[in-house]
Formats: C-alpha cells, sequence, structure tokens
C-alpha cells in the first residue's frame, strides 16, 4: 500500500456497508418536559422569594448600621444645637 492507501480502503469499506444496511424500522424518542419545568417554575418562584428576602434583610441591616453609626453624632449635634439657641450646660460631657 502506497501513502494514503489504508484511509482510501477504510472509506470503501464504510461506502460498502451503508449501502447494504436496510431500514428495518424507525425509533422515536418522546421526552415528556412538564416534570422539568415544574421544577424550573418552583425554582423560579423560590429564586425570586429569596431575592426579594435579601433586599428587604439588606435594607433593613443598613438601616440599623447607619443609625448606630450616626448615633453619637446626632447627640453631638444636638447637644451644639441647644447650646446655639442660647440654652444648654456648657460643663456637660457629651458620650460619643
Amino acid at each position: 500500500m502506497g501513502p494514503g492507501g489504508g484511509e482510501t480502503a477504510a472509506a470503501d469499506d464504510e461506502n460498502v456497508a451503508a449501502a447494504d444496511l436496510e431500514e428495518i424500522g424507525r425509533v422515536t424518542l418522546e421526552f415528556d418536559l412538564a416534570p422539568t419545568q415544574g421544577k424550573l417554575a418552583k425554582m423560579r418562584a423560590r429564586a425570586i422569594f429569596l431575592i426579594f428576602l435579601f433586599l428587604v434583610l439588606g435594607v433593613f441591616v443598613t438601616n440599623v448600621v447607619v443609625r448606630l453609626m450616626f448615633a453619637g453624632l446626632n447627640r453631638a449635634v444636638a447637644a451644639l444645637a441647644e447650646i446655639a439657641s442660647g440654652g444648654g450646660n456648657l460643663s456637660k460631657k457629651l458620650v460619643v
């Protein structure tokens, strides 16, 4: 055999085998996607619920943290506003 002779012989064998095939029937496969689509719908609903839950929790936690961070500053502002209005105890210490 020369170069490439083996490839030609294999291709000829495939053509002969394909020509000798006789169709004796057909196979049809059907898939019921309803269970999968139902599961996807449940997962989508859970994902949407979790998104809203985490958004609400995030807003709540952010609100609490910001209030705690600025509590001392708000007390100082209130004391300075009282002093600026002419009242207030100037000997009082602020806990910040």
